[in-house]
């Protein structure tokens, strides 16, 4: 549980809000497309995402005899060699504990 909490916490710093959150009350939330070139992920059809087109499929695992089929794999942006003091995303004594 707490190596799962640690990952969770690594992908929730990899999302960045610079360009704003829509919410609207019909609807909970909408994903905005913006990453940059070296980062980007296709439709999973293959069409490439326009820059603040909404998010509507990320590519996915497609075979059926993997034990993760169906399951995303677009890259978190979490890079391990980089330190959280050096502006990354990773905390590797992170330890998600509350203290009295």
């Amino acid at each position: 549980a707490l190596a799962a909490a640690a990952r969770y916490r690594q992908v929730v710093r990899t999302q960045r809000y610079e360009f704003g959150k829509d919410v609207f009350a019909e609807t909970p939330f909408t994903l905005r497309y913006f990453r940059t070139a070296e980062t980007a992920y296709p439709h999973q059809d293959g069409r490439p995402y326009a820059l603040g087109e909404l998010i509507t499929d990320r590519p996915i695992n497609e075979n059926v005899a993997d034990f993760t089929f169906g399951i995303g794999i677009t890259p978190t942006l979490i890079d391990e060699e980089r330190s959280f003091g050096a502006g990354g995303s990773f905390l590797a004594d992170y330890v998600p504990l509350l203290r009295p």
